[in-house]
């Protein structure tokens, strides 16, 4: 939810936003489009910016892959208020395993 957050639908290769998401190495398989199809309550995203002063983040919402030949899309907000931001652990992918410590 991005409650009075403005937000855009943009394409994964939208000429102007592709040489940002290949930056950050999103393709059609990345696993954010897989991650969003497994929750109504938690949508994977990237943190593409921040202002610390106003304690807003920029990011990008992956959305279910497409069911037919439609273009991937993202849903970008400018001004997400931090506090609506949690985070979490993939499994095998966080300092959670690790036993030396």
């Amino acid at each position: 939810d991005v409650g009075e957050s403005k937000y855009d639908a943009v394409f994964l290769k939208d000429p102007q936003w592709w040489p940002e998401f290949r930056r950050l190495g999103v393709t059609e398989e990345h696993r954010g489009f897989q991650l969003a199809s497994y929750s109504d309550d938690l949508t994977p995203c990237l943190v593409l910016d921040g202002d610390e002063a106003a304690g807003t983040l920029y990011v990008a919402y992956f959305a279910e892959p497409p069911k037919e030949e439609k273009q991937h899309t993202l849903y970008v907000v400018e001004d997400l208020a931090a506090e609506q931001m949690s985070f979490f652990s993939l499994p095998g992918r966080s300092d959670a395993h690790r036993s030396d410590g």
